[in-house]
Formats: structure tokens, sequence, C-alpha cells
């Protein structure tokens, strides 16, 4: 082998060696990009939890409430035919 392949063959290598650790960097930000949108995602499951038990004790309630229009209904139609 010449000198000239020598380093022609040198040269090769750098570059394989740096084209290698930009690879390395590229899949280590592709991790941590995945762990960060995997932490984003059980915070957003947590909070569709959260809301999901909200919204089921706000029908609840909105279901009380409308039983207790009723029953001042039926009370105000008492009251006003006694007073008759």
């Amino acid at each position: 082998m010449t000198v000239r392949e020598a380093n022609e063959e040198r040269m090769e290598l750098e570059r394989l060696r740096r084209e290698l650790a930009s690879r390395d960097e590229q899949l280590a930000q592709r991790d941590r990009t995945i762990h960060e949108l995997s932490r984003k995602l059980r915070t957003l499951e947590d909070l569709r939890r959260v809301l999901d038990s909200r919204t089921a004790r706000l029908a609840e309630r909105e279901r009380e409430v409308s039983e207790l229009k009723r029953t001042i209904a039926r009370r105000n139609q008492r009251l006003a035919g006694e007073s008759r």
C-alpha cells in the first residue's frame, strides 16, 4: 500500500467515524424526543381522566338541579292552587 493510499484510507475512516458519531447523536436526540413526547402524552392522559371525572360529576349535578327545578315547579303549582 502506498503512502497516498494509506492517507486516503485514513481520511475515509475519519469520514466514516464522523458520520457514525453524527448518526449516534441523531439517535440520541430522537430518543430524547420520544421520551419527552411520552411524558407529555402521560400528562395529557392524566388530564383527560380528570376531565372525564369532572364531566361525569357535572352531569350528575345537572341532573340534580333539573330534579330540584321540577320539585320547585310542582310546589309552586300546588301553592298557587291552594291560594285560590
